[in-house]
This record gives C-alpha cells, structure tokens and sequence, in this order.
C-alpha cells in the first residue's frame, strides 16, 4: 500500500502532517503519482497504465491528498506516467501531458514548485516513446526534472536540439531550473534556521550551567544536599 488511506480526507491529514514534518527536519519530500494509482489498470513498470476517473472524479478524489500536500508546501511532486483518457483525453501518459501537468496540476490545484517524472526506464514510456522524444515531450507538458531516462545523453541531447529548434523556449528551460534553485534554497534556508535555533539553544544551557539556580538544582539532585533556595556560590578557577 503507497497511501495513508482509501479515504482522500484522512490521507490528506495524513500528507499535509508528513510534508510539515520533513520540511521541518530539512528534508524535501515528494507528492506522488500524480494524478494517482488509486484507481488505475496496469502496471506502468511493464506497460500502459489508464484510469478511466473524470476530471470531476480525480478533483474531488484523487486530487485531494495532493492539494493538501501543495497547501503544507511540498516542493516536489512526481507525475505517475497514468493515461487519463476519460480526463485529459489526449492519450497520452499525465507524464507527458500538458492537460495534466500545466492545466491541472499548476492550474486548478495551483502547484508551483518542481514536477519531478516517474522513472522514463518504465515500460509505460520507454516501450511507446524513444528517450529523447520523451524528454521533449516532458517538458513541453510543464516538467521540471527527468528521472532515469534510459539514455541520459540521448535525452539530454533531444532537449537542447529541442531548444535550438524553437520547439521548447529557452526561458521554459529557465523556469524549470528557477524552481530546482528555489526548492533547493528553501531548504538551506530551512536547516540554516535550524541550526540558529541549535546555536541559541546551547547558548542557553551554557548560561544556565553558570547559573546558581543550576548549582542548587544540581546539588540536589545529584549530590542529595540540602540548600536553601537564596544560597551563592563563588567559583573561581
């Protein structure tokens, strides 16, 4: 099982509490598959992979855990390479799909941050498309970052032929590599502060050593004495 729960409110919960929690520790978590296996025929591993969902279903479904988990600010989610022909219907993979990635996910649930593919070494991409036409195609539908193409030089070299031919802008490219650079940033900026956080914690337990509050706590505590609470100490070295 790859999900909280069969019930979109409580996976919600669920995602939002786990997204908090990992962006708190420094750690960048990922939303996935977008826009969900719940319902889905296939394994994209091997093959084809289609949920027959409207785009009313997968809002008021599917859509929710993953709106919950735009809501907490997860930087990334990855686009499951799911064929939607009842809600897109453009027969292609939501990891190719411009209905998908851009109009849906950016679009109606708003998400700004890094859309990261499914693996394109699956059979659901690599046995209908070659590496670097799906590359391409990747980023014209609004990715951000290939994951394991299966010919990375291929892939690689398809999305700057792409560029040079006008085929994808320059500054579609730009965007992309603004939000890694943002997500990346974000979480400098995250354990910078926790380390400041750290910093005046230790601070504080330092001054407090020093303190004669902490002599008599410690004396008895550790040694057993009996103090009154006004008593001084002089310590030299």
């Amino acid at each position: 099982h790859r999900s909280f729960s069969s019930d979109p409110e409580v996976c919600a919960q669920m995602v939002s509490a786990e997204v908090t929690a990992m962006l708190q520790a420094g750690t960048l978590p990922c939303a996935k598959h977008f826009p969900g296996h719940g319902d889905t025929q296939g394994d994209s591993h091997t093959g084809a992979v289609t949920s027959l969902r409207t785009a009313d279903d997968l809002h008021s479904c599917e859509y929710v855990p993953f709106k919950a988990a735009i809501d907490a600010g997860c930087p990334f989610i990855m686009v499951g390479h799911i064929q939607t022909p009842t809600a897109a219907g453009d027969g292609l993979p939501a990891t190719l799909s411009r209905v998908m990635i851009t109009e849906a996910l950016r679009g109606r649930l708003g998400f700004t941050g890094v859309v990261i593919s499914d693996s394109m070494s699956m059979g659901a991409i690599a046995q209908n498309f070659e590496p670097e036409d799906a590359a391409v195609r990747f980023v014209q539908a609004g990715g951000d970052m290939l994951l394991m193409p299966p010919d990375p030089w291929a892939a690689h070299q398809g999305i700057i032929d792409a560029v040079n031919s006008g085929s994808i802008a320059e500054s579609r490219i730009d965007e992309s590599v603004s939000r890694i650079i943002a997500a990346k940033q974000a979480a400098l900026d995250e354990q910078y502060a926790a380390l400041q956080a750290e910093e005046q914690r230790l601070e504080y337990m330092i001054e407090y050593a020093k303190s004669d509050e902490y002599r008599v706590q410690y004396a008895r505590e550790k040694l057993g004495l009996v103090l009154p609470d006004d008593i001084k100490f002089d310590i030299t070295d």
